[in-house]
This record gives C-alpha cells, sequence and structure tokens, in this order.
C-alpha cells in the first residue's frame, strides 16, 4: 500500500475519532457522570464543556477535509472511505476519549439512600449522633437508627407515653448515648443510657428535673467515659454509666442554677447562672466530681459547651475558649445556625475544633448566610485563615484523613464537599457535588458526618420538605 494511502487512511480515521469525542463528552456532560446537578458541577466541568465543542468544530472541519482529500484521483474509493475508515476511527478513538473524559472529571457524591419526609411537615428533628456505621436521629417522639451505607431503619425507640426526647449528649461512649425525655410543660427528668446497637436502654431512671427547665433544652445532660453527668434542680449528679447509680452530686450555691454541662472522656463542665445572667465555669474530674478550677464567664443571655477538651464555651455566639488552669484566652464570633432552636447534641454545627485551632463558618455583617470559613487560634483568637465560597456554608466535619469537609448548598437546596487543609485553608482536592435528587439540603441546620467513602448527611428541625437523613457515596 502506497505511504500516501496509509497517510490519508489515518488522517480519515483520526478526525472520525476526534467527533466521537464530541459526542462522547456532550453525552456524558448531560446525562453521565460529569453532569451538573442543580449548579452543582464536578472540577474539570469548565474544560470538557470548552473541549466538546473545539472537538465538534475541529472534527467536522477535518473530517471533510480528510475525506476529500481521501477520495482524490488515484485514492481511496468514497465507500470505503465513508463505509470503513470513517467508522472504524469513530469506534477505535472511544476509549481514548472515554479515559480522556475521566482524567478531567473530580469526584461526584451520588446519593444512595434518603429517609422519608417527616409528617406532619412541622416535626422536628433534633440531633444526631454518629457511632460506627451508623446514624441515629433524635426527634420529639423518639430515636431512630439508620445504617449509613443503604439507610436501612436499624432499631427505633419511642419516647416513654406521654413524654418526649427533651435533651441529649454531645457525644457517645463505648456504643451509648445519654438521652432525656420529659412531658409536656414538665421538666426534663428521665434519664437513659441507651445501648446504640439495639435501642435497648441499659438503665432508665427518673431525676429531680429543674422546674424552670420545662422545653426542649441541650446541655442539661452530658457522657463522660464511664459517668453520666446530669443537670438537676440545684445539682449536678455524676452516675455510673453500668448501672446508673450515683457516684457524686454537687450542689449548687444560693441563687445559682445550673445553665449547662458538657463532657469529655474525664472531664465535666458546669456551667452555673448566678443571678439574671452571670455565668461561672467550673471543670471537675467526672469519675469523682472534684473540682480543679473555676473561672468567671462573661454576662449573656445563651450559653452552651462547645468542647470540654479543649476547654470552650460559647456565651451569645461567641466561643471562648480557656486553659487547662482555667484562664479565658480569646472570643471567637461563631455564625450560628438561623434557625438556632437551643436544642440538640452539637448546638453548633458549623464550627469544629482540630488541635489548637478553631475552625468557623464566618458570617459577613450584611449577610445572614455564612459564605466563608475561617480559622482561629485557641491561643489568642488570631485568625490563621479564612476561605470564601460562591454558596452558603451548611456544616464543617473532620475527615477521616485529617482534611477538613465544608458542605456548601446553593439557592435551590443541591449541596457539595469542598476538601479543605485544615493547616492552611486551600483546597485539599477536587469538590464533589451531591447528585441524584433536587432539595435534599435544608435551608436550616445541617450535621455533616464523613467516613471513608462518603458522608451522611441529617438536616435538623423542620425537614418538612428535605429528609431528616441521607447517605452519598463516591
Amino acid at each position: 500500500m502506497q505511504p500516501i494511502r496509509v497517510l490519508k487512511a489515518v488522517m480519515v480515521a483520526a478526525t472520525a475519532a476526534v467527533i466521537g469525542w464530541a459526542v462522547l463528552f456532550i453525552v456524558r456532560n448531560y446525562a453521565g457522570s460529569g453532569r451538573c446537578a442543580g449548579g452543582a458541577c464536578p472540577t474539570g466541568s469548565g474544560a470538557r464543556t470548552g473541549l466538546a465543542f473545539l472537538f465538534a468544530a475541529v472534527g467536522v472541519l477535518g473530517l471533510f477535509g480528510a475525506v476529500n482529500w481521501a477520495i482524490g484521483k488515484g485514492c481511496w474509493p468514497k465507500r470505503q472511505v465513508w463505509g470503513v475508515l470513517a467508522p472504524a476511527g469513530l469506534l477505535a478513538g472511544l476509549l481514548p476519549g472515554w479515559l480522556l473524559y475521566d482524567g478531567l472529571t473530580g469526584g461526584r457524591l451520588d446519593l444512595q439512600w434518603s429517609a422519608a419526609r417527616d409528617r406532619p411537615d412541622t416535626a422536628e428533628a433534633l440531633g444526631n449522633w454518629s457511632v460506627g456505621s451508623t446514624l441515629v436521629q433524635a426527634r420529639g417522639n423518639g430515636l431512630t437508627a439508620y445504617a449509613a451505607r443503604d439507610g436501612a431503619q436499624r432499631w427505633q425507640r419511642p419516647a416513654p407515653a406521654g413524654e418526649s426526647v427533651c435533651a441529649m449528649s454531645d457525644r457517645t461512649s463505648g456504643g451509648t448515648g445519654l438521652v432525656a425525655f420529659g412531658g409536656y410543660l414538665k421538666p426534663c427528668d428521665t434519664v437513659a443510657l441507651v445501648n446504640l446497637s439495639t435501642g435497648q436502654p441499659v438503665w432508665q431512671q427518673k431525676t429531680d428535673g429543674d422546674p424552670a427547665v420545662i422545653k426542649a433544652a441541650d446541655a442539661r445532660i452530658a457522657l463522660a467515659d464511664g459517668t453520666a453527668v446530669v443537670a438537676e434542680n440545684g445539682a449536678v449528679r455524676g452516675l455510673a454509666a453500668g448501672d446508673g447509680a450515683e457516684r457524686w452530686k454537687r450542689t449548687e450555691a444560693e441563687g445559682c442554677r445550673v445553665a449547662a454541662v458538657g463532657a469529655s472522656a474525664a472531664r465535666a463542665l458546669v456551667v452555673d447562672r448566678c443571678g439574671t445572667d452571670a455565668f461561672r465555669l467550673s471543670s471537675l474530674d467526672a469519675r469523682t466530681g472534684e473540682e480543679s478550677w473555676n473561672s468567671a464567664l462573661p454576662s449573656g443571655k445563651e450559653v452552651h459547651v462547645l468542647s470540654a477538651e479543649p476547654a470552650v464555651v460559647v456565651v451569645d455566639g461567641k466561643a471562648l475558649p480557656f486553659d487547662g488552669r482555667g484562664h479565658g484566652r480569646a472570643a471567637i464570633p461563631l455564625a450560628l445556625p438561623r434557625d438556632y432552636i437551643g436544642f440538640a447534641a452539637r448546638p453548633v454545627t458549623r464550627a469544629v475544633i482540630t488541635g489548637d485551632v478553631l475552625v468557623t463558618a464566618v458570617t459577613p455583617d450584611w449577610n445572614p448566610a455564612p459564605r466563608s470559613v475561617g480559622a482561629y487560634a485557641l491561643s489568642d483568637g488570631h485568625q490563621v485563615w479564612t476561605q470564601h465560597f460562591d454558596d452558603e456554608v451548611s456544616a464543617l466535619a473532620l475527615r477521616p484523613d485529617g482534611r477538613l469537609a465544608v458542605l456548601t448548598r446553593d439557592g435551590g437546596g443541591d449541596g457539595t464537599i469542598r476538601p479543605l487543609d485544615v493547616r492552611t485553608g486551600q483546597s485539599a482536592g477536587g469538590i464533589e457535588p451531591l447528585t441524584g435528587e433536587d432539595s435534599l439540603i435544608g435551608p436550616w441546620s445541617v450535621e455533616l458526618f464523613p467516613d471513608p467513602h462518603g458522608y451522611v448527611i441529617a438536616n435538623r428541625s423542620l425537614t418538612g420538605d428535605y429528609p431528616p437523613a441521607l447517605g452519598a457515596r463516591r
């Protein structure tokens, strides 16, 4: 075969392959792994769109030029050009085109499951625990456990008759979680330690509930390793996790009431409200109740324990970290959820603590929806870094690999995970849009739970138009 005939055959096949790439890119952009869901596009979408148009223009013009050259005098017959060379080139180019497309396409999270919408739509999802491969969600009427992989309901525990969930610990320990129940306009006084594998109580008992607290309120109970810490009427008690027996009791000073409690593995933090709006923070040994230090807090209306180790307390939207001797170190502003309802396992979902750094959503004065994330040193409150996004920041979480996962939400309820380096705030990988269904991420309070293969996302508060929980995997 003459070299010129071989060259012409190669040109026809190559330009036909380019047309095949154009078709492949266009189809996959709109119906495959590269499609955008409600504006959430995987990394590389701009390059793929541009290449689709480039391949189409170059391929059409190049193919007709190559065909005219190939069927010139003494060369390939027209039937062989259109019937053999062009189709062969198109088919041969599909695999390279597919690999090129995948190489340009970043990660994507595909919806695997979503829990049924709450009915009536006034139902409230109050708080969540993530334990191994299980998500436990608290609503007013009880606890429900979902398998993180497929959303299958593992167990359900209703609240006692005539009562509803009114408090839950912010942490779990040894596969158990602490939850409290109370009647309508009655104290939150029934406390149970629940086995989160089965939903069965390890123990359940009545406590001396504070009659001044007659609505759902977090921060009334906490769980250390081996000890349940319960705020009561004029006292705080430490109960043995094994059987609920009293280990220690701390009586409040005259004129003071317990405003909040929190716990780490070995420490219990107690916030007392003395008078109208004066607070005092005390650090106790969770096993014995012995006080190691106490410190005055600024006056305020709302107080929550963000972390017991290191000690960080939130007063009226500002995080106040303390060192190991109870000395205040800084005041860091937080972006609180817009539907702040004063009850949840995590009262602040858009803040995480890693090492000696607090990472939180940042809200400009002119915009109630945070669109930035900032990291602050707990030592003195100085800003270490900040990162801005076009969409609203809905939740933050630390991934198993140490990176920070930022869940952003657009106006239509579509979410995108954006991994950041916790040390610098710089992007630490391609974005991962959540695809498969519209209106997944609610505009209110959201919690994010990463695992090595994807995420479980829980919507809190009024979830009627959004699933209470959903799972997405890579």
